[in-house]
Protein backbone atom coordinates (compact mmCIF):
# COMPACT_ATOMS: atom_id res chain seq x y z
CA UNK A 1 0.00 0.00 0.00
CA UNK A 2 2.94 2.45 1.20
CA UNK A 3 4.89 2.14 -1.91
CA UNK A 4 2.23 3.09 -4.35
CA UNK A 5 1.01 5.73 -2.18
CA UNK A 6 4.76 7.35 -2.27
CA UNK A 7 4.78 6.80 -5.98
CA UNK A 8 1.61 8.87 -6.45
CA UNK A 9 3.10 11.31 -4.34
CA UNK A 10 6.22 11.96 -6.37
CA UNK A 11 4.25 11.98 -9.73
CA UNK A 12 1.59 14.41 -8.05
CA UNK A 13 4.77 16.56 -7.12
CA UNK A 14 6.64 16.08 -10.30
CA UNK A 15 3.86 17.01 -12.64
CA UNK A 16 1.61 19.52 -10.56
CA UNK A 17 3.01 23.24 -11.13
CA UNK A 18 3.32 26.56 -9.12
CA UNK A 19 0.51 27.84 -11.53
CA UNK A 20 -1.67 24.77 -11.05
CA UNK A 21 -1.07 24.54 -7.19
CA UNK A 22 -1.45 28.05 -6.50
CA UNK A 23 -4.92 28.38 -8.63
CA UNK A 24 -6.08 24.71 -7.24
CA UNK A 25 -5.95 26.89 -3.81
CA UNK A 26 -7.37 30.43 -4.92
CA UNK A 27 -10.50 28.12 -6.14
CA UNK A 28 -10.96 26.05 -2.85
CA UNK A 29 -10.75 29.75 -0.95
CA UNK A 30 -13.31 31.46 -3.55
CA UNK A 31 -15.45 28.73 -3.15
CA UNK A 32 -15.69 28.50 0.90
CA UNK A 33 -16.38 32.31 0.60
CA UNK A 34 -18.94 32.28 -1.96
CA UNK A 35 -20.41 29.61 -0.38
CA UNK A 36 -21.07 31.41 2.76
CA UNK A 37 -22.49 34.43 0.33
CA UNK A 38 -24.51 32.09 -1.12
CA UNK A 39 -28.49 33.11 -2.42
CA UNK A 40 -29.76 30.64 0.53
CA UNK A 41 -27.69 32.29 2.94
CA UNK A 42 -30.05 35.40 4.03
CA UNK A 43 -30.78 36.76 7.70
CA UNK A 44 -34.13 36.63 9.28
CA UNK A 45 -36.01 40.08 9.50
CA UNK A 46 -36.39 40.92 5.17
CA UNK A 47 -39.72 42.37 3.65
CA UNK A 48 -40.96 43.27 0.26
CA UNK A 49 -40.32 46.68 -0.25
CA UNK A 50 -43.43 47.25 -2.79
CA UNK A 51 -43.97 46.24 -6.44
CA UNK A 52 -39.34 45.96 -6.71
CA UNK A 53 -39.49 42.08 -6.98
CA UNK A 54 -38.44 40.44 -10.51
CA UNK A 55 -39.48 37.13 -11.84
CA UNK A 56 -36.55 34.70 -10.03
CA UNK A 57 -33.86 32.66 -12.19
CA UNK A 58 -33.01 28.96 -10.83
CA UNK A 59 -30.97 28.57 -8.03
CA UNK A 60 -29.39 25.29 -9.32
CA UNK A 61 -25.89 26.01 -10.42
CA UNK A 62 -24.54 24.68 -13.72
CA UNK A 63 -21.26 22.91 -12.65
CA UNK A 64 -18.59 21.24 -15.24
CA UNK A 65 -19.75 18.44 -17.33
CA UNK A 66 -17.28 15.29 -17.88
CA UNK A 67 -17.72 14.76 -21.82
CA UNK A 68 -16.05 11.16 -22.57
CA UNK A 69 -15.67 8.80 -25.83
CA UNK A 70 -17.89 6.76 -26.63
CA UNK A 71 -17.91 3.67 -24.50
CA UNK A 72 -16.35 5.45 -21.69
CA UNK A 73 -18.08 6.36 -18.48
CA UNK A 74 -17.90 9.98 -16.79
CA UNK A 75 -16.24 9.23 -13.06
CA UNK A 76 -16.27 12.78 -10.99
CA UNK A 77 -13.93 14.94 -13.43
CA UNK A 78 -12.61 11.91 -15.25
CA UNK A 79 -13.54 9.29 -17.52
CA UNK A 80 -13.54 5.54 -16.90
CA UNK A 81 -12.17 3.24 -19.81
CA UNK A 82 -14.71 0.34 -20.97
CA UNK A 83 -13.46 -1.89 -18.43
CA UNK A 84 -13.69 -0.10 -14.72
CA UNK A 85 -16.75 1.24 -13.17
CA UNK A 86 -17.19 4.48 -11.70
CA UNK A 87 -17.22 4.22 -7.89
CA UNK A 88 -18.08 6.67 -5.24
CA UNK A 89 -15.87 6.67 -1.99
CA UNK A 90 -15.95 8.47 0.68
CA UNK A 91 -13.41 11.05 -0.53
CA UNK A 92 -14.66 11.40 -4.10
CA UNK A 93 -15.43 9.03 -6.93
CA UNK A 94 -12.69 6.12 -8.62
CA UNK A 95 -12.51 4.22 -11.34
CA UNK A 96 -12.50 0.18 -10.59
CA UNK A 97 -9.43 -0.34 -12.56
CA UNK A 98 -7.74 2.47 -11.40
CA UNK A 99 -3.80 1.44 -10.68
CA UNK A 100 -3.11 1.13 -7.17
CA UNK A 101 -6.42 2.03 -6.02
CA UNK A 102 -5.43 5.80 -6.80
CA UNK A 103 -8.12 7.67 -8.67
CA UNK A 104 -5.23 9.75 -10.12
CA UNK A 105 -4.20 7.08 -12.10
CA UNK A 106 -4.94 4.49 -15.01
CA UNK A 107 -3.24 1.86 -17.10
CA UNK A 108 -2.79 3.31 -20.40
CA UNK A 109 -1.54 0.80 -22.98
CA UNK A 110 -0.53 -1.21 -19.97
CA UNK A 111 1.47 2.22 -18.56
CA UNK A 112 -0.06 3.49 -15.38
CA UNK A 113 -0.40 7.30 -16.21
CA UNK A 114 -2.02 10.60 -14.17
CA UNK A 115 -5.22 11.30 -16.08
CA UNK A 116 -5.40 14.50 -13.31
CA UNK A 117 -2.42 15.96 -14.33
CA UNK A 118 -0.91 14.63 -17.33
CA UNK A 119 -1.65 16.64 -20.62
CA UNK A 120 -1.41 13.60 -23.16
CA UNK A 121 -3.75 11.63 -20.93
CA UNK A 122 -5.90 14.03 -19.49
CA UNK A 123 -9.25 12.87 -17.77
CA UNK A 124 -8.75 9.47 -19.72
CA UNK A 125 -6.09 7.87 -21.72
CA UNK A 126 -4.85 9.95 -25.09
CA UNK A 127 -6.81 12.86 -24.41
CA UNK A 128 -4.28 15.37 -25.33
CA UNK A 129 -4.69 18.54 -24.27
CA UNK A 130 -4.36 21.38 -27.15
CA UNK A 131 -1.81 24.45 -26.62
CA UNK A 132 -3.59 27.64 -26.56
CA UNK A 133 -3.81 29.00 -30.10
CA UNK A 134 -0.35 31.60 -31.53
CA UNK A 135 -0.65 35.42 -31.48
CA UNK A 136 -1.33 37.15 -34.86
CA UNK A 137 1.98 36.94 -35.45
CA UNK A 138 2.22 33.26 -35.28
CA UNK A 139 3.83 32.73 -32.36
CA UNK A 140 3.23 30.34 -29.06
CA UNK A 141 1.45 32.12 -26.14
CA UNK A 142 1.45 29.66 -23.64
CA UNK A 143 1.71 25.65 -22.93
CA UNK A 144 -1.24 23.05 -22.32
CA UNK A 145 -1.82 21.72 -18.86
CA UNK A 146 -4.27 19.25 -17.10
CA UNK A 147 -5.67 20.28 -13.96
CA UNK A 148 -8.11 17.78 -12.29
CA UNK A 149 -8.32 16.31 -15.56
CA UNK A 150 -9.69 18.70 -17.49
CA UNK A 151 -7.45 20.86 -20.06
CA UNK A 152 -6.20 24.21 -19.71
CA UNK A 153 -3.32 26.42 -20.57
CA UNK A 154 -0.22 28.35 -18.79
CA UNK A 155 0.37 31.51 -20.74
CA UNK A 156 3.44 33.24 -21.06
CA UNK A 157 4.70 36.14 -19.02
CA UNK A 158 2.51 39.70 -19.87
CA UNK A 159 -0.48 36.77 -21.02
CA UNK A 160 -3.94 36.46 -19.09
CA UNK A 161 -5.44 33.11 -19.37
CA UNK A 162 -9.11 33.18 -20.78
CA UNK A 163 -12.13 31.30 -21.89
CA UNK A 164 -13.02 31.94 -25.24
CA UNK A 165 -16.67 31.56 -27.05
CA UNK A 166 -15.55 28.14 -27.93
CA UNK A 167 -14.66 26.96 -24.72
CA UNK A 168 -11.03 26.67 -25.39
CA UNK A 169 -8.37 28.28 -23.08
CA UNK A 170 -6.58 30.95 -24.45
CA UNK A 171 -3.62 33.31 -23.42
CA UNK A 172 -4.26 37.47 -24.28
CA UNK A 173 -3.22 40.68 -23.39
CA UNK A 174 -5.77 42.55 -21.45
CA UNK A 175 -8.87 41.36 -19.64
CA UNK A 176 -11.37 38.18 -20.48
CA UNK A 177 -14.13 38.76 -22.64
CA UNK A 178 -16.87 37.81 -21.29
CA UNK A 179 -18.87 34.98 -22.62
CA UNK A 180 -21.61 31.71 -22.16
CA UNK A 181 -18.56 29.76 -21.99
CA UNK A 182 -16.45 31.60 -18.95
CA UNK A 183 -20.20 32.61 -17.63
CA UNK A 184 -22.28 29.83 -16.94
CA UNK A 185 -26.13 30.41 -16.58
CA UNK A 186 -27.82 31.73 -14.50
CA UNK A 187 -24.94 34.29 -14.44
CA UNK A 188 -25.28 36.97 -16.91
CA UNK A 189 -22.28 39.21 -18.75
CA UNK A 190 -22.99 42.50 -17.65
CA UNK A 191 -20.56 45.16 -18.89
CA UNK A 192 -18.32 42.54 -20.05
CA UNK A 193 -18.16 41.03 -16.40
CA UNK A 194 -19.56 38.14 -15.26
CA UNK A 195 -22.29 38.46 -13.13
CA UNK A 196 -24.23 36.43 -10.78
CA UNK A 197 -27.84 38.17 -11.19
CA UNK A 198 -29.23 36.09 -8.31
CA UNK A 199 -27.44 37.65 -5.65
CA UNK A 200 -26.32 41.25 -7.22
CA UNK A 201 -28.10 43.97 -5.79
CA UNK A 202 -27.42 46.47 -9.36
CA UNK A 203 -28.40 43.40 -11.53
CA UNK A 204 -30.78 41.42 -9.83
CA UNK A 205 -32.46 39.45 -12.31
CA UNK A 206 -30.95 40.74 -14.81
CA UNK A 207 -28.25 43.06 -16.09
CA UNK A 208 -29.34 47.02 -15.35
CA UNK A 209 -31.93 46.10 -12.93
CA UNK A 210 -30.50 47.38 -9.78
CA UNK A 211 -32.89 47.18 -6.52
CA UNK A 212 -34.57 50.40 -5.57
CA UNK A 213 -33.38 52.36 -2.28
CA UNK A 214 -34.92 51.40 0.75
CA UNK A 215 -36.34 53.03 3.91
CA UNK A 216 -34.13 54.42 6.73
CA UNK A 217 -32.59 51.58 8.49
CA UNK A 218 -32.61 49.17 5.58
CA UNK A 219 -30.58 47.71 2.86
CA UNK A 220 -31.67 46.46 -0.30
CA UNK A 221 -30.36 42.41 -0.72
CA UNK A 222 -31.09 40.12 -3.97
CA UNK A 223 -31.67 37.10 -3.01
CA UNK A 224 -32.80 34.30 -5.82
CA UNK A 225 -32.93 37.31 -8.35
CA UNK A 226 -35.52 39.20 -6.66
CA UNK A 227 -35.17 42.80 -4.75
CA UNK A 228 -36.24 43.12 -1.12
CA UNK A 229 -35.19 45.32 1.86
CA UNK A 230 -33.31 43.97 4.92
CA UNK A 231 -33.02 45.04 8.33
CA UNK A 232 -29.55 44.61 9.31
CA UNK A 233 -28.40 44.12 13.05
CA UNK A 234 -28.87 45.60 15.62
CA UNK A 235 -32.13 46.30 13.83
CA UNK A 236 -35.27 44.77 13.66
CA UNK A 237 -38.36 44.83 11.71
CA UNK A 238 -41.52 46.03 13.22
CA UNK A 239 -44.34 46.25 11.02
CA UNK A 240 -43.25 47.99 8.35
CA UNK A 241 -40.44 49.65 10.59
CA UNK A 242 -36.65 49.00 10.61
CA UNK A 243 -36.08 49.89 14.74
CA UNK A 244 -33.63 49.11 17.15
CA UNK A 245 -35.81 47.39 20.14
CA UNK A 246 -33.16 48.12 22.78
CA UNK A 247 -33.58 51.78 22.77
CA UNK A 248 -37.13 51.92 21.12
CA UNK A 249 -39.87 52.67 23.91
CA UNK A 250 -42.66 51.94 21.14
CA UNK A 251 -40.75 48.24 20.83
CA UNK A 252 -38.51 47.89 23.52
CA UNK A 253 -36.99 44.48 23.61
CA UNK A 254 -39.43 43.65 21.24
CA UNK A 255 -41.90 44.24 18.70
CA UNK A 256 -45.51 45.93 19.94
CA UNK A 257 -43.59 46.38 23.46
CA UNK A 258 -44.73 50.09 24.38
CA UNK A 259 -43.05 51.36 27.54
CA UNK A 260 -45.88 54.16 28.46
CA UNK A 261 -48.44 51.36 28.70
CA UNK A 262 -46.60 48.94 30.69
CA UNK A 263 -44.20 51.33 33.07
CA UNK A 264 -46.36 54.37 33.44
CA UNK A 265 -44.37 57.53 34.18
CA UNK A 266 -45.33 59.29 37.78
CA UNK A 267 -44.96 63.24 37.32
CA UNK A 268 -42.00 64.36 36.67
CA UNK A 269 -40.55 61.55 35.10
CA UNK A 270 -40.64 60.20 31.38
CA UNK A 271 -40.69 56.76 30.19
CA UNK A 272 -37.26 55.58 28.74
CA UNK A 273 -35.86 52.16 26.89
CA UNK A 274 -32.41 51.16 27.81
CA UNK A 275 -31.20 47.67 26.77
CA UNK A 276 -34.91 46.45 25.92
CA UNK A 277 -35.95 47.65 29.15
CA UNK A 278 -38.22 49.76 30.10
CA UNK A 279 -37.66 52.49 32.77
CA UNK A 280 -38.99 56.00 34.11
CA UNK A 281 -35.93 58.42 34.35
CA UNK A 282 -36.91 61.92 36.52
CA UNK A 283 -36.28 64.91 34.61
CA UNK A 284 -34.37 67.61 35.44
CA UNK A 285 -35.21 71.11 34.94
CA UNK A 286 -32.86 73.86 35.37
CA UNK A 287 -34.42 77.60 35.79
CA UNK A 288 -31.64 80.09 34.50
Amino acid sequence: MSDWVDTWARNVAHRITRRQMLGGLGAAAAGSALGALGPGAVAAGSVTAGSITVSPHSAARRTAKTTCPTGYVPCGSICCDPDGTCIATGSGFVCSNACGGNAHFQKCNGVCQDVYYDPSNCGYCGHVCPPPPPNSEGKATGTAVCNAGRCGCSCDNGLRECIDANGRCVCISGPCKCNTKNCPSPNMCCSNVCTDVLVDPANCGTCGHACPSCPPNFTAVCTNGTCSCQCLPPYTVCGNTCTNTSYDVSNCGACGNVCAAQCTPPPGFVTICEGGQCANFEEVIQFC
